[in-house]
């Protein structure tokens, strides 16, 4: 079973983007989107930064698992290509429980 925890750099790098700085901002996008979705959670353990200075890299479990296929972002939010690109609706407090 594949681990559901990764850091925003961990995410950026598994993706590949060709300019990191613009990938670390797609990615804290898209990781406040799955939040907010419920989707992921932020663990309370960071990841080391590159910078002496940095508190660094948050990091994420995923506690939603939707699929085989990862969320897209859309302007309206967040849908899920697994079910026939509906949109991701956040789990409310009576469903967690």
């Amino acid at each position: 079973m594949p681990d559901k925890r990764a850091s925003t750099q961990q995410l950026v790098e598994a993706v590949g983007f060709s300019d990191p700085e613009k990938g670390i901002d797609i990615a804290r996008k898209y990781l406040k989107a799955l939040l907010r979705a419920g989707v992921v959670i932020e663990l309370r353990q960071r990841e080391p930064g590159f910078a002496m200075t940095s508190n660094g890299f948050k990091r994420f479990a995923i506690v939603r698992d939707l699929g085989p296929r990862p969320p897209l972002m859309r302007r309206g939010g967040l849908i899920d290509p697994n079910r026939g690109n509906a949109p991701i609706e956040p789990i409310t407090k009576k469903e967690a429980s």
